[in-house]
């Protein structure tokens, strides 16, 4: 799970492109096992901003990155598909889940809080949806020898 709201996105975006670098890597070379979402795990990212239209930083590169995000996407309390140019439309929230086989990023959650009727935050997004549990020693994989 990342957290950055605003600003404190920018280094998580960088995390997330070099994972899609690996993931692409991993799924175009012989040597390297198939990426699995059990191999590369689920990332949930968290991110706020006053406006979707005005300083939602990265957001081309971070739809993007969620991939092919049609199943399982809301807005709320705005307009459910957003304008016509792709901005997310004047919805106080966002949340988009990629497919489990995109890799980079699984979950974004935007919230927005100088739009619509009431101020949401990030930490109102983290109470609304509980991520999986982290994995524990006892559930990782055994790598092979």
């Amino acid at each position: 799970m990342l957290i950055g709201p605003g600003t404190g996105v920018c280094p998580f975006r960088a995390f997330l492109l070099e994972r899609a670098w690996q993931w692409r890597r991993a799924a175009h070379s012989a040597a390297e096992p198939t990426p699995t979402p059990q191999r590369f795990g689920q990332v949930w990212l968290y991110t706020g901003c006053r406006a979707p239209d005005l300083d939602f930083l990265y957001r081309d590169d971070l739809l993007a990155l969620v991939g092919d995000a049609d199943t399982g996407n809301s807005l709320r309390n705005g307009t459910a598909g957003g304008t016509a140019d792709g901005k997310a439309g004047r919805a106080s929230s966002l949340a988009l889940h990629g497919r489990a086989d995109q890799g980079a990023l699984t979950h974004l959650r935007a919230a927005f809080s100088r739009v619509g009727d009431g101020k949401v935050y990030v930490q109102h997004l983290i109470r609304e949806v509980e991520p999986p549990a982290t994995p524990t020693p006892t559930t990782l994989p055994t790598p092979p020898a």
